[in-house]
């Protein structure tokens, strides 16, 4: 009796053994499949996160260097370091803090220099943007941001701002005070202008249906595709050229009149902001009749 009882014990002692050893040589494998997955994730998209003291400090170093040169009225994000022909590079996302404009900018760790994929008057531009905006909200005056990339967490080309003309006195105003901002002479240099935005102004009905018939802030490339939005609105068969330039005017109290003959013909009117000279006298408003 005693053998049988010892023998069974004994039997009962393997196979808790066994399953312990198995659950054991499970665990291993899914810990060594995990890790091998990390390894694998690291070396095809790049060490996304600081994993050191030093590449804390070099990243706290470049973004107060990204603040203090472009100031508060962005804010600076890092996004990745990975490795480029022994070396790495730094990308990092600067923002407006109110607006959705946003461009990048990256670190050369080898070089110790900063590199900027679509040039540094990108980055003045999205700022210049970026204290736009804070001027029309300032003034409670109606506005829609959107960008040209196709894909929303795509970096964008051009920084397009749809204004609504409500309140024209204040308008005015707000308009002069984005003309008098002095980063406009960095985005342009002798009559050049590389800053990649556009500010176009609808009245009121125009103004609504072009937001909500766009809702999505992007995949609009140019005005070209603001007007398009009417002309499809009113069953309208349109070409390639949308708009029609009937006057330029000054940046002053008359931007807004429109005293052609021409200004009746239209069913739309609509006005762009434009930086440099353009044939005219500094930057100007012009006013395009739409279908």
């Amino acid at each position: 009796m005693n053998n049988n009882v010892d023998n069974k014990d004994v039997n009962i002692n393997d196979d808790n053994s066994k399953k312990k050893n198995k659950k054991l040589i499970f665990i291993i494998i899914i810990s060594a499949l995990v890790i091998i997955l990390f390894i694998v994730l690291f070396m095809i998209f790049g060490p996304k996160y600081l994993v050191s003291n030093k590449d804390s400090h070099v990243n706290d170093e470049n973004i107060k260097f990204l603040v203090d040169t472009y100031g508060n009225d962005v804010k600076v994000t890092f996004l990745d370091k990975k490795k480029k022909d022994n070396n790495y590079i730094w990308t990092y996302r600067i923002c407006g803090n109110k607006s959705l404009y946003c461009a990048e900018i990256k670190y050369d760790d080898k070089k110790k220099d900063w590199i900027y994929p679509k040039g540094e008057t990108f980055i003045n531009t999205l700022i210049f943007m970026e204290q736009a905006t804070s001027i029309l909200d300032k003034n409670n005056i109606s506005y829609k941001e959107y960008t040209d990339n196709k894909v929303k967490y795509d970096m964008p080309n051009t920084f397009i701002l749809v204004i609504k003309k409500d309140n024209t006195n204040t308008l005015v105003d707000a308009i002069k005070e984005i003309d008098n901002n002095n980063l406009i002479d960095k985005l342009c240099f002798d009559d050049t202008c590389t800053g990649k935005f556009e500010i176009s102004i609808f009245n009121n009905n125009d103004y609504d249906i072009i937001t909500k018939k766009l809702s999505k802030s992007y995949g609009v490339n140019s005005y070209e595709d603001l007007y398009a939005v009417l002309y499809k609105n009113d069953k309208v068969v349109y070409g390639k050229k949308l708009g029609e330039n009937i006057e330029r005017h000054s940046i002053d109290n008359n931007m807004f009149n429109c005293t052609s003959d021409d200004c009746n013909s239209y069913k739309h009117l609509a006005y762009r902001y434009v930086i440099g000279n353009h044939n005219h006298v500094n930057n100007t408003m012009i006013v395009e009749g739409i279908n």
